[in-house]
């Protein structure tokens, strides 16, 4: 006989640590632990419902690697044969390089996380389209736990933001947000859509308030010229 699946929450509610998710046949994703038949959560955050697996997404929190991760990261240390990234997790990551490498120290890069076993340094790679050195580009730092809000669901966030202001912006999973752009005006408006969102991830209706706060700084600023 199949056990019933009750489901407590909506997507993106914001749960507290020990409440009750769900019940039934159902997979406890991050942040979510099984007491018996019911699902409950870890942690303060937002619930996040996607087929048969119930999981949060929590409000505060450092970085903590996974394999296929887009990062963006700093070099810190180098020597012949590796370079040592900072990416805002407790253990660097290692990127290994050939010679002739024009990467040098205080350099950025977005890489992304082949492989890592929790214990060893996250070894990286640049292999793939748009990774490599960051050039041209102002970065700006948000909370690690809030970037799925920030890519919305299916990307919906980051392509308003992008087609709205007109410039070009890449995310990293580690908490950093790449925008190209040198206009002073499309940056100012960009981090403060990004500053909205960290303080405002709980809440519903944010799209659009974050589409008229945009739109309506567009008009003030009077900005019409698209950046590549």
């Amino acid at each position: 006989m199949t056990q019933e699946v009750k489901v407590f929450v909506k997507d993106r509610q914001l749960v507290l640590p020990g409440q009750v998710l769900a019940e039934g046949a159902l997979k406890a994703g991050p942040h979510v632990y099984k007491d018996g038949s019911k699902l409950r959560s870890m942690k303060i955050g937002l619930a996040s419902i996607r087929e048969n697996t119930v999981s949060i997404i929590p409000l505060r929190g450092g970085y903590f690697p996974r394999v296929g991760d887009i990062i963006v990261g700093k070099v810190i240390d180098a020597d012949s044969r590796h370079l040592l990234l900072d990416i805002k997790s407790p253990m660097p990551g290692i990127l290994p390089i050939k010679g002739g490498t024009r990467i040098k120290i205080g350099d950025t890069v977005k890489a992304r996380i082949k492989s890592f076993d929790g214990i060893s340094h996250p070894i990286l790679t640049i292999r793939g389209p748009k990774l490599g050195k960051v050039r041209n580009a102002v970065i700006f730092d948000v909370e690690p736990m809030k970037i799925p809000r920030i890519i919305g669901r299916k990307g919906s966030m980051i392509n308003m933001m992008k087609e709205i202001v007109g410039c070009e912006i890449e995310v990293g999973q580690n908490g950093k947000v790449i925008v190209y752009s040198k206009d002073p005006a499309k940056l100012r408006l960009i981090e403060e859509a990004l500053r909205k969102i960290e303080r405002e991830a709980h809440i519903s209706g944010l799209s659009d308030k974050i589409r008229n706060m945009l739109e309506k700084g567009v008009r003030n600023a009077n900005i019409r010229r698209k950046e590549a």
